[in-house]
């Protein structure tokens, strides 16, 4: 088929579809993909395929392209597609080789099937692998000789893959009750027994000032000096205790504890001004996202307050359909976000790639948009 031709064939496609050079650049996104993307037909002539899909997912994308230029593997994989405003959709990803009649090289196509957010989590392809490398076979040849057994063998891999998958995603939900559970614990420890005593020594002190006064046998040691140093450690066990747990989460939920935390952490940080819109109710949140939701809250609100010098900063929560959205925008300085997500550099996203599996875990989404200089916006979405 000519380039033209190809073209044409797939502008009428319902299906999402965009057609890549080996350099990733956008030779097409069909209709239906623009309209996917909220992107113009003029919009999308300047795209190459690093702005379709969030930072975390472009060195795999990347990865995938080259494969299946190489003819080396490639049938589907489990990714993610970002709106112009990004927004995620989860998607299934499919790429094929192509050899228009008069292109100078060979093509790219890729379709994208719209899936439920839970199917985003894999970070891995689903492979098919030639398996015979070292035969003179064309690969059309392979295909057409082994099909029928690689498609079964494939199948086998991908039940393989689905089940120790769901399995992964239980044991790791499973840890993160148990991690709450524990900080839950030492919480109110710290809250109710050393705080008490704590308080209780406070007391007394001021008791016995009170009391006796200058007949205190030494004015060596200042009495208002310690019962100060007191005042500041009780300050700090509150704090450690609100950061593992703020007790108000069990006893008020998670709407009035988020309110306090953005009033809070204004407090802490002056200068900063924290605007917070929920516009759902309590009941709207399921009783095992309320920790996960925080938890995103608490790390992004920190991440901006920190190293952003942002001024505003705006949270907010809304339903969207048969999901809930939470957003922490800020006006700060952003940062390089592929390099905060590079797989070498495990420690510099530890905070993001914790925010993104807490929220995948429960079947949502999670996406992050930064530039330097131009702020930073954390989108987070769970199953209402």
């Amino acid at each position: 088929m000519s380039v033209d031709g190809l073209i044409r064939f797939c502008n009428t496609l319902r299906e999402p579809v965009a057609i890549a050079d080996p350099n990733g650049r956008l030779v097409l996104a069909n209709p239906a993909l623009r309209h996917l993307l909220d992107y113009s037909a003029e919009e999308a002539e300047r795209l190459d395929l690093d702005h379709l899909v969030p930072a975390h997912r472009r060195r795999e994308q990347t990865q995938w392209l080259q494969a299946c230029l190489r003819g080396e593997c490639v049938v589907t994989a489990a990714s993610e597609l970002e709106t112009r405003d990004a927004r995620p959709i989860p998607v299934r990803m499919a790429l094929s080789l192509l050899h228009p009649n008069n292109a100078d090289h060979a093509w790219v196509a890729l379709t994208f099937r719209e899936a439920n957010p839970g199917e985003s989590s894999p970070d891995r392809a689903e492979r098919i692998r030639e398996s015979n490398a070292g035969s003179q076979d064309t690969p059309q040849d392979r295909s057409a000789k082994d099909g029928p057994v690689e498609i079964e063998e494939g199948r086998g891999i991908a039940n393989e893959l689905r089940l120790s998958r769901r399995q992964l995603c239980v044991l790791s939900r499973k840890t993160l009750e148990l991690l709450e559970s524990d900080r839950q614990v030492i919480a109110k420890e710290l809250h109710d027994s050393i705080g008490a005593s704590l308080a209780a020594i406070k007391f007394s002190l001021e008791g016995w000032l009170e009391v006796y006064g200058n007949r205190l046998p030494s004015r060596e040691i200042s009495f208002e000096r310690i019962i100060a140093h007191i005042v500041e450690t009780i300050k700090e066990t509150k704090r450690i205790s609100a950061d593992l747990r703020p007790s108000t989460l069990d006893d008020l939920g998670f709407l009035a504890t988020a309110r306090w935390f953005c009033r809070d952490l204004a407090e802490r940080y002056t200068g900063i001004r924290i605007i917070s819109r929920f516009e759902v109710d309590e009941e709207d949140i399921q009783e095992a996202h309320k920790i996960v939701f925080y938890r995103v809250m608490q790390e992004a609100l920190n991440n901006a307050a920190k190293h952003s010098g942002a001024k505003d900063i705006q949270v907010r929560i809304t339903r969207s359909g048969d999901y809930l959205e939470m957003s922490v925008r800020d006006d700060g300085c952003g940062f390089d976000l592929e390099h905060a997500l590079d797989a070498e550099n495990t420690l510099g996203g530890f905070g993001l790639n914790s925010m993104r599996e807490r929220i995948e875990i429960c079947n949502g989404c999670f996406a992050i948009r930064s530039r330097e200089g131009q702020g930073t916006l954390v989108r987070a979405f769970l199953p209402a």
